[in-house]
């Protein structure tokens, strides 16, 4: 299947604990290995519960029930492969950096101030809109409701406003 879909870079056709090493099998086919304890979210796992996964039906993630874990290809090449790592961060750099800018182009047709954010340091405002940080769900919240709007509403204006041609950030 991942062949007729031209995903066998992403697709896990197996994957095993043993010993404390993870190797996990794409459909390319590649082995891909590290130890376990590399990777942050296994290492609160006890070796037994380390060796207790599953692959998903459709080969796109690897489970651990008992810490409720998922990891899906790309997360098990950046564990073990520092070029992976790197492009990854600055993916998510990248990322961040358009998203601040959106969040502060809708806080600035708003006509708010960064210090009119309830709830929110001005500094926390500024690291968001400096693309240094993701914001979680409940500093979404509050954004939102300072804007007067739901959730939903509000991330509509941010999704609308990435959109556009980026600016530069400030710093």
């Amino acid at each position: 299947m991942a062949h007729a879909i031209g995903a066998e870079r992403n697709l896990i056709a197996s994957a095993t604990v043993m010993d404390g090493v993870l190797s996990v099998w794409s459909c390319e086919p590649k082995l891909y290995q590290s130890t376990a304890g590399e990777i942050p979210a296994l290492r609160a796992l006890e070796p037994e519960e380390q060796a207790n996964l599953s692959v998903s039906a459709s080969g796109s993630r690897i489970h651990w029930a008992a810490g409720d874990i998922d990891l899906d290809m790309d997360a098990i090449r950046e564990f073990i492969d520092p070029s992976e790592r790197k492009a990854a961060e600055s993916k998510y750099r990248a990322d961040a950096a358009q998203y601040g800018v959106a969040i502060r182009r809708v806080r600035e047709h708003s006509g708010l101030r960064q210090t009119n954010i309830p709830g929110l340091s001005e500094r926390e405002v500024r690291r968001l809109e400096n693309g240094e940080v993701f914001p979680h769900s409940h500093t979404l919240k509050k954004l939102a409701d300072a804007h007067g709007w739901s959730v939903t509403e509000y991330m509509g204006e941010v999704a609308l406003e990435s959109k556009k041609s980026p600016a530069r950030r400030r710093r």
